[in-house]
């Protein structure tokens, strides 16, 4: 029953066009990324996703809203595969130059 609860908040959740947050929790090894990542596959095969970015981040060893922040900058995924480039671009930069602050961008409005 869990397993089918789940699966339809997730589903609910990717085919929404408002911004949100979802937290999976669960013991280590269960199967939450796993289980992300298809359920990702699987409504982007099927065109039923609501929106064109998403950020999957795990916060194990994230210390802070900053670490938050960055990691959710660092993987966020466009589902838009003629914005794919600046976004990996971005990605990478931010990580060989962490240091560089950026400016005029607010994460925290625009998740």
């Amino acid at each position: 029953m869990a397993i089918k609860a789940a699966r339809e908040e997730i589903e609910r959740f990717m085919s929404n066009k408002d911004p949100e947050v979802l937290c999976i929790t669960g013991k280590w090894g269960v199967g939450k990324t796993y289980a992300w990542k298809y359920f990702l596959q699987e409504a982007v095969k099927k065109n039923q996703l609501g929106f064109s970015k998403c950020s999957y981040v795990s916060l194990f060893g994230l210390n802070n809203l900053e670490d938050v922040r960055y990691a959710i900058f660092r993987e966020t995924q466009d589902n838009n595969s003629k914005s794919n480039s600046l976004f990996s671009f971005a990605r990478k930069t931010a990580d060989i130059v962490p240091d560089i602050p950026i400016k005029g961008i607010n994460i925290e409005k625009k998740f």
